[in-house]
C-alpha cells in the first residue's frame, strides 16, 4: 500500500473541520453569524461529507480515527479555496504567512495564487468567520500587501517568474498551475500514529465500487408524504403516465430507466433539499444528490434529456443553486414547520 506523508501546512479537511467545531463550541468571543452554532457545524459537516463521499472516502472511518484528508486545487479548485480559508481560521496568526508561502511556492504562476488569496480565499474567510478574528484577518492582508509590493497587479500571468532559476514559463492548462503531482487524488492518509488502526483502502482504488453501492440504494422518505409528493412532482415530468414508476422510486425501489423532467434540475433538487431540512428524508445530502443523478433526467435544449453533473448537484444540494420564486415547486402541504411553510 502506498503512503503519503502529509506536510503540516497542507489543508487537511478532517483536521480543519474538527478544529472549526472545537473553536465554535469552546470560544467565548461574540458569535457573529445569523445561523446558530449548531447549524454552522451541521452545514460544514454536510459540505465535507458531500465532497469526500464523492471522492470515495469513507467519511465515518476517517472522522472516527481522525485521519488526515488533504485537499489540493487539482482535486477540486472551489473546495480547495473554501477549505484553505477555513484552515486559516483555525491556525495561529503567526503561522499564517508560512502556510500561505508554502502554498504559494506550489504554484507555477506566482500572481495567480496571490489573486486567489486576495479576491477569493480572503472573502470566504470574512463571510464564514464565526468570530471577529481581527488579528488573523490582518495577518492575511499583510501577507497580500507584501506580495503585491513584490509582484504588483499587472504582471502577465504567462510571463511570471518561474521559481526555478528565474525563467519564464508559458502554461497552457490549469493542471500546470499547481506544481505538485498532477494526478487527481485525495488522500485518506494511512499513516497510523500511536498504534492507530489501518484501513485497507489505497487512496481512490475503491472509488467505483464505493459509488456503485451508494447508487444502488434508494432514499428513505416519510411514508405519509410519498404519494402526495409523487403527484406533485409528476406535474413536471415529461410523461405524466410514469406516476407509478415515480412513486416506486420514492418508496426506495430501483427503476430501470431514469425519469425525464421538463423543469430545471435545481427545481427538483430544491424539493428534496427542503424535505431533508425538515427531516422528511433521513439520508445525507450527498446520498440524495447521487440518487437524483441516477434516477432523474432534465431537458437540455441542445442535448435532449441529460443527467446532472456532479458539480451542479453539489452546488444545488448545498443551497447554492436555488430556483427562482416562480419556478419553485410548492410543497408546503408536505412540510410541518412554520419556518418552511413561509
Amino acid at each position: 500500500m502506498n503512503s503519503y506523508g502529509k506536510h503540516i501546512y497542507e489543508v487537511d479537511i478532517i483536521g480543519t473541520f474538527l478544529n472549526v467545531e472545537k473553536i465554535i463550541l469552546s470560544s467565548r468571543e461574540k458569535y457573529l453569524l445569523t445561523i446558530s452554532k449548531k447549524e454552522y457545524i451541521v452545514r460544514l459537516k454536510e459540505n465535507m461529507e458531500y465532497l469526500l463521499t464523492d471522492k470515495g472516502i469513507d467519511v465515518p472511518f476517517v472522522l472516527e480515527h481522525k485521519l488526515p484528508v488533504v485537499i489540493k486545487p487539482q482535486i477540486d479548485s472551489q473546495s480547495y479555496e473554501y477549505w484553505l480559508a477555513l484552515h486559516l481560521m483555525t491556525i495561529d496568526e503567526e503561522v499564517i504567512p508560512l502556510v500561505l508561502l508554502f502554498h504559494y511556492d506550489k504554484w507555477n504562476r506566482s500572481l495567480r495564487f496571490i489573486n486567489l488569496v486576495e479576491f477569493i480565499v480572503f472573502r470566504i474567510f470574512q463571510i464564514n468567520k464565526p468570530f471577529s478574528l481581527k488579528k488573523k484577518a490582518s495577518t492575511i492582508l499583510n501577507w497580500i500587501t507584501l506580495m503585491r509590493y513584490k509582484y504588483g497587479y499587472s504582471l502577465s500571468p504567462n510571463k511570471q517568474p518561474n521559481k526555478e532559476g528565474g525563467k519564464t514559463k508559458n502554461d497552457d492548462a490549469l493542471n500546470d498551475e499547481y506544481k505538485s503531482n498532477s494526478e487527481i487524488k485525495t488522500y485518506p492518509i494511512i499513516l497510523p500514529s500511536n498504534g492507530g488502526p489501518e484501513k485497507e483502502n489505497d487512496q481512490l482504488d475503491t472509488l467505483s465500487q464505493y459509488n456503485l453501492s451508494i447508487l444502488e440504494q434508494g432514499i428513505s422518505i416519510d411514508k405519509e408524504i410519498i404519494k402526495r409528493l409523487g403527484k406533485i412532482l409528476i406535474k413536471k415530468a415529461n410523461d405524466k403516465k410514469q406516476l407509478s414508476v415515480l412513486i416506486s422510486l420514492l418508496q426506495g425501489k430501483s427503476i430501470e430507466n431514469a425519469i425525464p423532467f421538463n423543469c430545471a434540475g435545481n427545481t427538483i433538487c430544491d424539493v428534496f433539499l427542503r424535505l431533508k431540512d425538515v427531516q422528511k428524508i433521513v439520508n445525507t445530502k450527498s446520498h440524495i444528490g447521487k440518487w437524483i443523478k441516477k434516477n432523474f433526467l432534465f431537458k437540455n435544449n441542445k442535448k435532449g434529456y441529460i443527467s446532472l453533473t456532479d458539480s451542479y448537484i453539489h452546488q444545488a444540494m448545498c443551497g447554492q443553486k436555488k430556483p427562482t420564486r416562480n419556478s419553485r415547486i410548492d410543497i408546503s402541504s408536505l412540510l410541518t414547520t412554520a419556518k418552511e411553510k413561509k
